[in-house]
C-alpha cells in the first residue's frame, strides 16, 4: 500500500490526536489489556492496538519480536535476518497526461534512473524492457 493512501485511511478513521508520526519506538509492551509506547523523545503511549507502519526494517516488529523472543514465543520462521541485501526506493506520481507524455501508449515499458556516483549512498540501475 503506497504511504499516501495509508496516511490517508489512517485519518479518515482515527481521531488525529491519535495518530503520531515521526517518532522513534524504542519499546513497546503488551499487556494484558493495554499496549505501551515507549519512545526516544521520553513521550509514552498507551493504547489498545500499535500499529507499525514503518517499513521493512520496522522498529516496532523489532520492538515486539524482543519481547516474542524472551518469552520464548517467537517462531523460528520470524526470527531470522530479513533477505534483502539492498535498498530500495520507490517513489508515487500523479497519472502522466497521454499528451504530455505519448510513450504510456507504446507496447514497451521503460524504466531510467539516474546513476549514483561513487561516493553517493544510492545507485539506480536504468533498465530498458521490451
Amino acid at each position: 500500500m503506497a504511504r499516501p493512501k495509508l496516511y490517508e485511511l489512517l485519518r479518515s478513521k482515527v481521531p488525529p490526536e491519535r495518530i503520531h508520526f515521526g517518532k522513534r519506538v524504542l519499546e513497546a509492551k503488551q499487556y494484558e489489556h493495554e499496549v505501551v509506547v515507549h519512545c526516544q523523545d521520553k513521550s509514552t503511549f498507551t493504547g489498545h492496538i500499535i500499529v507499525g507502519a514503518d517499513g521493512a526494517y520496522s522498529a516496532v516488529r523489532q520492538r515486539l519480536y524482543d519481547t516474542l523472543r524472551e518469552k520464548g514465543t517467537l517462531p523460528a520462521v520470524d526470527d531470522q535476518e530479513l533477505p534483502f541485501t539492498c535498498v530500495c526506493l520507490v517513489g508515487e506520481t500523479v497519472p502522466l497526461d497521454p499528451i504530455d507524455f505519448p510513450e504510456v501508449f507504446e507496447d514497451t515499458s521503460r524504466f531510467t534512473g539516474i546513476m549514483g556516483g561513487k561516493s553517493d549512498p544510492y545507485s539506480v540501475s536504468v533498465h530498458d524492457l521490451r
